[in-house]
């Protein structure tokens, strides 16, 4: 029981790492593009 807690707790952390992840990635992509815009 402790085990599988352990593990939902790992994978809970590595799908909030990967969406931060990819909000971060998706943020700069807009940022660079808005550069380029007005460049």
């Amino acid at each position: 029981m402790k085990k599988r807690y352990v593990f939902v707790v790992v994978v809970a952390i590595l799908i909030g790492l990967i969406i931060i992840a990819y909000a971060h990635n998706k943020q700069k992509k807009t940022i660079t593009l808005r550069h380029k815009k007005s460049g």
